[in-house]
């Protein structure tokens, strides 16, 4: 009978109010916890899709780079740049500068048209 009143007392111990309410917080605690490590697994697998795909775009400029450095380092590729960037000349040749009907008026007016007028008259004047 003893046996059977302390199972009694154990029982409404544990289903009373304040021990119900304590279940309820730790459980609720729990769920929370699993929430947010939920959410930052999310987080950490969207930083490292942008990662990737950050990873694939530097992949991509670099191949582009290489084949512009193995591209530059013949000479027809040195030569082609350099007439590109600078403007140079090969001894013999001439420039010729193309103006559109649209553009001449912008372009004959630019500063490499009256540098190119320039230099031309300053090359008469001296008498080369």
């Amino acid at each position: 009978m003893r046996d059977f009143q302390e199972r009694r007392e154990m029982k409404r111990i544990m289903f009373s109010l304040p021990a119900v309410l304590l279940a309820v917080f730790l459980a609720s605690l729990a769920f929370y916890g699993v929430l947010r490590a939920y959410s930052a697994r999310l987080e950490i697998k969207r930083e490292i899709a942008e990662l990737k795909k950050q990873i694939e775009e530097s992949d991509k400029a670099a191949n582009n780079f290489q084949e512009k450095f193995s591209k530059l380092n013949t000479s027809q590729g040195l030569e082609k740049e350099a007439r590109g960037r600078f403007n140079l000349k090969m001894p013999g040749e001439e420039v010729v500068i193309f103006l559109d009907d649209d553009f001449g008026a912008i372009s004959a007016s630019s500063f490499g048209v009256r540098f190119l007028n320039f230099w031309g008259t300053l090359k008469k004047f001296l008498g080369f």
